[in-house]
């Protein structure tokens, strides 16, 4: 198992709150609208269910993420076919702020080992780009 660390945003609103907003993904339709066209054609397709992400993309076909886990510090997303995958959601009341919120994203993938020298990068730039999905979906500016 790999796991890619996204950079650390700070979000200004609490934890509690974004715990919230993902209690619901199918409500996220709304957020998701605010995320950049280059950023979503990148994804792929997304399709939003109460407990779970699924991402149709041209490269890799369908990913279902669900909710395996959703705690005020952390949010985990899981995809199990066609290999495991885990997005992390990290959150910690920010030390200068504590109506603000650090949010640290990681990825836990099963790659085999052939593959990480090509997909080892670009899983880098998915988890510091979902550090930034995350903020938009807080619906708070992210300041590294």
């Amino acid at each position: 198992m790999s796991e890619y660390k996204g950079k650390t945003v700070t979000v200004k609103v609490p934890a509690q709150t974004i715990c919230d907003k993902f209690a619901d993904l199918s409500k996220l339709a709304g957020s998701i609208s605010n995320v950049p066209e280059d950023q979503l054609r990148k994804i792929g397709n997304i399709k939003l269910e109460p407990q779970a992400v699924v991402v149709d993309n041209a490269m890799v076909g369908e990913l279902r993420f669900e909710v395996v886990e959703r705690t005020p510090e952390r949010i985990v997303m899981a995809c199990r076919r066609p290999i495991y995958m885990g997005m992390n959601i990290d959150m910690a009341a920010n030390g200068a702020n504590a109506e603000d919120t650090d949010v640290t994203t990681s990825i836990d993938v099963d790659l085999p080992f052939f593959i990480k020298p090509m997909l080892g990068p670009k899983m880098q730039f998915v988890a510091d780009g979902f550090a930034d999905m995350v903020a938009t979906i807080a619906g708070a500016s992210a300041a590294e």
